[in-house]
């Protein structure tokens, strides 16, 4: 991995590599910290639409997710901050197991229109 690594980067991890205590996922945080996503907003935004809830975790989890990557999308300029709630409404309905809180949702949003 070092060899395929140039200048600062390949200076980091040399330095990470010299401490025993350094994991794999230590030297991942670092560059990406460092040098920030290098994935394009598109392919953000395609990882983000295949984002659904698993059968263990409970739907906060889901809406946290989606929070997190649709923020990663919102730095590269992926959308705007105007439409973020749009699609974080939208993505959570549509990645949502939990029958009960979608009809929930469903309602209070019928409700809010309708006014």
């Amino acid at each position: 991995m070092i060899q395929s690594l140039s200048g600062t980067a390949q200076d980091l991890v040399q330095s990470l590599i010299l401490d025993p205590r350094s994991s794999a996922e230590d030297i991942f945080a670092l560059l990406d910290v460092t040098f920030g996503t290098v994935e394009d907003s598109q392919e953000l935004l395609a990882q983000y639409l295949n984002l659904f809830q698993d059968k263990t975790e409970c739907a906060s989890d889901l809406l946290q997710k989606l929070f997190v990557k649709l923020m990663k999308i919102l730095d590269c300029r992926g959308i705007s901050s105007d439409d973020m709630e749009g699609y974080l409404i939208r993505q959570f309905c549509r990645g949502c197991r939990d029958d009960d809180l979608l009809n929930i949702i469903i309602c209070s949003s019928s409700v809010r229109t309708s006014c």
